[in-house]
């Protein structure tokens, strides 16, 4: 009796990947979601061109590549969203510092050479944050960018994998004595 061969349909929700499994009764092989055939129609034989090929069943090294992968992707989501939030936060500081700079500049006493060199070190060191903030941000879309493009190599490896719930099971108590 063949053993029961669940496919996972993993998909990004929020760049994090959610994976649901099929349920079979057992002793059933479960190709594209669909249960074997039983009964009177699994005994007549359809013809070889058209049965689809039997699923090929993914070996725990495959799943382990594909759960680790998924953790590497988790982590580097919260980092990007950590700098993102920090970035933010950055913005706003410069926004208010820029508000404080017009204000500056209305009171600003034009005729004291004092005031004015003052001022203009103040503008120009906002101008220096404010290059610093840019280039942040050019680094953190780079980062952004990378990150979409492996999270979409990582769907299309692992989404449509099909496996032996054992070899899951497996992988999942192997994963749980590691963390321990």
């Amino acid at each position: 009796m063949p053993l029961p061969v669940l496919p996972s349909r993993c998909f990004a929700a929020s760049t994090a990947l959610v994976c649901l499994l099929a349920a079979a009764p057992a002793g059933a092989i479960v190709v594209a979601g669909k249960p074997a055939a039983s009964g009177a129609a699994a005994k007549a034989p359809a013809p070889a061109a058209s049965r689809p090929a039997p699923p090929v069943v993914a070996t725990r090294e495959q799943l382990r590549a594909c759960l680790n992968d998924e953790d590497a992707l988790r982590e580097r989501q919260r980092t990007l969203e950590a700098a993102h939030a920090a970035h933010e936060q950055a913005i706003a500081e410069l926004q208010a510092e820029s508000a404080k700079i017009v204000e500056v500049q209305g009171q600003l006493d034009r005729e004291s050479q004092t005031a004015v060199t003052a001022f203009n070190l103040l503008v120009t060191q906002h101008n220096v944050r404010a290059g610093e903030a840019t280039r942040e941000a050019s680094e953190m879309s780079a980062k952004s960018e990378a990150f979409n493009v492996d999270s979409l190599a990582l769907n299309k490896r692992c989404s449509t994998l099909a496996y032996r719930l054992e070899d899951m099971d497996a992988v999942m108590k192997e994963r749980k004595a590691a963390a321990k």
